[in-house]
């Protein structure tokens, strides 16, 4: 029978879906253990990076006296903030701190992308809030019955095709008009 491999993720504290997501793709490592980080109830900052990587030693303190086989570094965001070379710190102080192999998702990630052949990317915020959508939408309309599907939609937490597709529809034809003339729009016109 094989030996079964002890794993150790070390997350923000408010991160809930790294081990359950480990655990089902790679069900042989069960039990997982889980260290959670302290971190601030912000975004994390580059400034807050020292203060985190204590917390993040802290976090594993605990486990540090268990034989441990991998270490998987789950606090992406610190990563990507400390660039290559931060992130290579903390996984060298994690290995350092629990003689055991150490992966990070940053790591991961580059390591990835570097495979496919990726020599340079662009970050674009893919998720935008339903809410901020919907009152795009609402503010582009000027159909006086699409806000009347929109709103009765909104009271069953819903938006119907229809209302959507008046709502493109009545808005699509003055957007394109402002989307270079408008003030508001220039900075982000520059960013996309």
């Amino acid at each position: 029978m094989p030996r079964h491999i002890k794993v150790l993720i070390v997350v923000p504290e408010n991160n809930t879906t790294m081990e359950p997501e480990i655990s089902a793709l790679c069900p042989a490592l069960a039990p997982i253990s889980v260290a959670r980080v302290k971190r601030p109830a912000r975004t994390l900052l580059l400034e807050d990076l020292p203060t985190y990587a204590e917390a993040t030693l802290g976090a594993i303190e605990p486990f540090a006296a268990e034989p441990l086989d991998l270490v998987i570094h789950g606090c992406t965001a610190a990563g990507f903030l400390g660039g290559p070379g931060g992130n290579a710190r903390m996984v060298e102080r994690l290995r350092e701190r629990t003689r055991a192999t150490v992966v990070s998702t940053a790591g991961a990630m580059t390591d990835a992308l570097r495979s496919a052949g990726v020599s340079a990317t662009a970050v674009v915020k893919a998720i935008t809030s339903c809410r901020t959508s919907a009152s795009i939408s609402w503010m582009r309309c000027k159909s006086k019955s699409a806000r009347l599907r929109m709103a009765l939609a909104a009271s069953f937490g819903t938006m119907p095709a229809s209302a959507r597709v008046s709502v493109a529809a009545t808005s699509t034809v003055s957007q394109v008009r402002k989307r270079f003339s408008s003030l508001q729009m220039r900075p982000i016109s520059g960013r996309v």
